[in-house]
């Protein structure tokens, strides 16, 4: 009965274009926390289930100050365009093991897109699982191209000489870190007398 009351209660509010609000404890003894719950129907399964979205309260809202930038010169602007006309995808196509993006097709959209963390993290089981010994394998080159720079892109980026041109209107150097105090830990200190 509870599954016919809760594909009752979504369909009303999917109809009726609502939310519900409610208070939610993720713990017994933990604050209760606003949070508006948006209806869903999947019309593929016909699944019906929740989105819960926690709300904000006034005291939430921070006002961020920080300093304003310069305004940046013509020279500047001109870079910058540069670098975003460079690695602009429209009508670039790649392969990727066995899926391929065409010209005109969108990129990197996330339905479509695995995660490469977990594809490695998955691989890696399977591997450990058959030899417990196993080292993590490189990650795969079908993974890797979905969150690598087109080939396209790179030839573009190193045609116009982007990068140049960026550290020359910005003054981009490479900043070394100061070695500083370094950590210590007791057993050194107590190895060290």
């Amino acid at each position: 009965w509870a599954f016919c009351a809760l594909e009752s209660l979504i369909d009303a509010m999917v109809s009726e274009s609502v939310v519900l609000i409610a208070r939610y404890s993720y713990r017994k003894n933990a604050q209760p926390r606003m949070v508006a719950l948006v209806p869903r129907k999947q019309p593929s399964s016909g699944a019906s289930f929740m989105d819960m979205q926690y709300l904000p309260f006034f005291e939430d809202i921070r006002e961020w100050t920080c300093a304003s930038l310069p305004t940046p010169s013509m020279e500047q602007r001109d870079a910058v365009s540069a670098l975003v006309d460079a690695m602009s995808l429209d009508g670039v196509s790649q392969k990727f093991g066995d899926a391929a993006v065409k010209p005109g097709q969108e990129w990197f959209r996330p339905e479509e897109t695995p995660n490469p963390s977990l594809g490695r993290f998955y691989s890696f089981l399977v591997h450990r699982a058959m030899d417990p010994k196993a080292e993590v394998p490189h990650p795969r080159p079908e993974s890797l191209g979905h969150v690598q720079q087109p080939d396209a892109v790179v030839k573009r980026i190193e045609a116009d000489r982007v990068a140049e041109r960026l550290k020359a209107r910005f003054g981009l150097e490479k900043v070394e870190k100061v070695k500083g105090k370094r950590k210590r830990f007791w057993r050194e200190a107590i190895a060290e007398k």
